[in-house]
């Protein structure tokens, strides 16, 4: 089956769109909601969780999106359907601003049209005009929508989670690359995120954020899980420690019942487990699934 190319072209924003109006329209009576960055959406294959679930989470995402993903869909959860939410983080999380990144454009081209939100990125009247019009047309809406409906999740016969391209896939991939490679790759990957420490204003406006969001998911009675998800030895030898003491901090500080989880913390995934030095393959998201299937 080959897709059409606006939706080859506007993919990520199709699949967001089509999992609030599979919610919406109680085609997918989802009772768990899972929203974050590329880790979540790479990791998590929804179909291996008993209960019905999407999956929200995206490349790049940051936790201001997060948080409008968790308003759209308490405002047409008028039947209180959702009981659970999952936060996918990265150890970086909290000092993330997708606006701020060499990828701000996907705020003007997946989030404007989406949430008619921007958070720092600017855009002119017309740029946001073009944006929302190239996803507008009545008959390609139905068309997606109906992609969709057939194939609920991202990955499909359609867009495969090895099909990335990227520089390990490239090399031959993480388990074919040499040692070497696996710790150049690995430590460079995180040396580029341990500069979003540096960004104090950034990891102020998500903890406001990330209150905001627990505020009203325990007075909806929804059951919170954050989640930390597996990366490579050899990039956990250089992220830098202080995410992990500053995210437990924030959480333990909130007045919230919060489930934290972290798959780093004992050695349950292996070489064969990861696409690359931070998400998993296909095998290690089964895994995973089946493993966060048990926890909720």
């Amino acid at each position: 089956m080959i897709i059409d190319e606006r939706l080859s072209q506007n993919y990520d924003y199709c699949y967001l769109e089509s999992m609030h109006w599979l919610f919406s329209s109680g085609k997918v009576k989802a009772s768990n909601i899972i929203c974050g960055l590329s880790y979540g959406l790479d990791a998590i294959e929804t179909n291996y969780i008993k209960e019905p679930t999407i999956n929200l989470a995206m490349h790049s995402q940051d936790l201001y999106y997060d948080v409008h993903h968790l308003l759209k869909i308490l405002q047409n959860d008028k039947n209180h359907i959702v009981k659970k939410w999952i936060f996918v983080f990265g150890y970086y999380s909290l000092f993330y601003d997708l606006s701020h990144t060499q990828f701000g454009n996907r705020c003007l081209d997946i989030y404007y049209p989406l949430f008619k939100a921007l958070r720092h990125y600017s855009a002119t009247e017309e740029q946001k005009e073009s944006a929302v019009a190239r996803v507008s047309d009545p008959e390609f809406i139905e068309y997606y929508h109906e992609f969709f409906m057939n194939n609920p999740r991202y990955y499909n016969e359609c867009v495969k989670r090895e099909e990335k391209g990227g520089v390990i896939e490239e090399a031959g991939g993480w388990l074919n690359i040499s040692q070497q490679e696996r710790d150049y790759y690995g430590g460079e990957r995180a040396r580029l995120q341990n500069k979003h420490l540096e960004h104090v204003e950034t990891f102020k406006e998500n903890v406001e954020l990330l209150y905001k969001a627990f505020n009203i998911l325990a007075h909806s009675g929804i059951k919170i899980y954050v989640m930390i998800m597996p990366a490579t030895k050899e990039y956990l030898n250089k992220i830098d420690t202080r995410y992990k003491t500053e995210t437990l901090s924030i959480l333990n500080e909130m007045p919230h019942e919060i489930n934290y989880v972290d798959f780093n913390d004992e050695e349950m995934f292996d070489i064969e487990d990861f696409e690359d030095y931070d998400h998993l393959n296909t095998a290690g998201a089964i895994k995973l699934s089946k493993m966060i299937a048990e926890m909720v």
